[in-house]
């Protein structure tokens, strides 16, 4: 039972290092790429694994956030596309922040725009950020949470909707440790597995 325990976790590390490396690989060929100016980016401009990054002006309301033994760990807020002020209709993509000075930042800009839209009070000085990002896809609950915002709440479709979110506090910088940590484990689990076969092959037990 201990040796069939010592075989998974080879496999569990080899099969991590993998994933890591690939990760860290994806990252590192992206940003290798001219990250994508949000303020310039229209909703068909945005793919998952893209990394962007531009001034912020205005943010509306926080539709979700994520928690982790009972601390909020992750704020999502809504981003309308400074591309979409010159159209017919407004196009949201959703923004994430898990550092907490930029949480405080977004819900004060978010305020902001709360108080301009629905009351028409402008504040003196508008609260601007600067934000470097990892895109991927709204999956799950964040999904679901954004959905109900953009067709409840803004009284809009999902054709206004950009299904994707900014991770602001994801700017690329952690892919050299990703791809590091990626051949460790590799190293370490496909080297224990070929030991493990080789031992069984030859006195026949692991």
């Amino acid at each position: 039972m201990l040796k069939i325990r010592i075989l998974l976790t080879f496999v569990l590390l080899a099969v991590m290092g993998i994933i890591f490396f690939g990760v860290g690989v994806r990252d590192k060929v992206e940003m290798s790429k001219p990250r994508g100016i949000i303020e310039d980016m229209h909703a068909e401009d945005f793919y998952d694994g893209q990394f962007v990054e531009g001034n912020i002006y205005e943010l509306w309301d926080e539709f979700a956030y994520r928690t982790e033994d009972s601390q909020v760990k992750a704020r999502y807020f809504a981003l309308p596309l400074e591309t979409s002020f010159y159209e017919d209709e407004w196009t949201i993509v959703a923004v994430s922040f898990s550092n907490s000075f930029q949480m405080a930042t977004a819900q004060r800009m978010a305020k902001e725009s709360d108080n301009y839209y629905r009351y028409g009070k402008e504040p003196v000085s508008w609260t601007e950020m600067h934000i470097e990002g990892k895109v991927t896809k709204l999956k799950g609950e964040q999904l679901k949470f954004f959905k109900e915002y953009v067709i409840d709440e803004l009284e809009l479709s999902t054709d206004n909707m950009c299904a994707y979110v900014i991770n602001a506090s994801n700017n690329g910088s952690g892919s050299g440790a990703m791809l590091v940590i990626g051949i460790i484990f590799a190293v370490i689990g496909l080297g224990g597995l070929a030991f493990m076969i080789v031992r069984r092959v030859l006195t026949g037990r692991f």
